[in-house]
This record gives structure tokens, sequence and C-alpha cells, in this order.
């Protein structure tokens, strides 16, 4: 049920990024991703136990108009949207960190099929970096999946601490990560 507002939230947010600069775009991730970076941080035992009086709660309509501004997000920006959606799942839902990503990965995929349409629609789609990249992330989603699976929800919560920082420094001019695509 949380998909329906995301994927109306995502053709929001795909129609305000088309007209976005890109300086703007690389600082208001790099500061999300620093305010996600806080909520790993804020009572760790959330992310690792499920909740089960959250669980068995019947969804608020506070939640569906917080999965609607991640929808917007979503498809404005797309870039670290997964945090924000573990965080709403686990810290709001109650669902442990292994449930909560196979959650996500629900969510995104129902929005970004109808977001991908309005990037068509203005012509902004590259297929061959999105067809790579597209091989590139189930591949790594099967990876890691298996690896959350086996390690536990723990260690994913480390493992995203980890790129939450890589990337945070990149965005603001800290480390280079483009030298190692060379």
């Amino acid at each position: 049920m949380l998909s329906i507002p995301a994927v109306i939230g995502s053709l929001v947010g795909a129609w305000l990024a088309v007209d976005l600069d890109k300086d703007i775009f690389k600082n208001a991730i790099g500061i999300i991703l620093l305010i996600m970076l806080f909520f790993m941080f804020f009572k760790p035992k959330h992310w690792t136990e499920e909740n089960e009086k959250l669980i068995n709660k019947a969804l608020t309509w506070k939640q569906y108009l917080l999965f609607f501004a991640i929808g917007i997000y979503g498809g404005f920006i797309q870039v670290g949207v997964g945090y924000f959606l573990l965080a709403s799942l686990v810290l709001g839902t109650g669902y442990e960190l292994v449930k909560a990503n196979a959650a996500k990965v629900l969510i995104v995929g129902m929005y970004m099929f109808f977001s991908i349409i309005v990037y068509i629609y203005h012509d902004l789609v590259s297929y061959i970096m999105g067809f790579t990249l597209a091989i590139g992330t189930m591949l790594g989603a099967l990876l890691a999946s298996r690896m959350a699976v086996k390690k536990g929800a723990g260690f994913v919560r480390w493992v995203m601490v980890f790129i939450i920082i890589f990337t945070s420094l990149h965005l603001f001019g800290v480390l280079d990560i483009t030298v190692l695509s060379n």
C-alpha cells in the first residue's frame, strides 16, 4: 500500500527534476546523506530488531504522506532514496533492516517504472548508460541481498554507514571517486 503514494510522489518529483542545476543537486544529495547518517545511529536496535507493535499497527495518513514525499524525492533525485525508504520502513513500520530492504526494492520498482516515463518524455535518458547501470544494479542487488541474509541486519547497517560517509565525502569534493573509473 505504501508504494501507491510513492508512485504518485515520484511522478511529481520527476517533473521537478527535469530543470535542476547540477551543483544544487550534488549539494542537496550530500546534505541528505549526512542526515541519513544521523538516523543510522539513532536507536541502533531499531535497525536490527523488528518492532511487533509497529508491524501490527494499521498504516496512518502520516505514513502515506511520508511515502508520498519520499516518492517525490525518488522521482526527483533518486540517489539515496533507499536510505529514506529504509529509515521509514524501519523506524515507522517496525521492520528490521533485511525485511525493510525487501519492501524498499518493491516500492522503488513500482515507482521507477512511472517516473522513467517522465524522463523519456523529456528525452533525458541515456539508454546505454541506463542499461549498463541496470545490469550492475541487478548484480549488486543479488550479491547484497545474499550477504544481507547471510550476515544479518547489523552488518547491513555498518555497510550503509560506510557508503553514506564515502558518498558524502565525494559529493562535497573531499574525495574524488571518479579516478576509480579511469
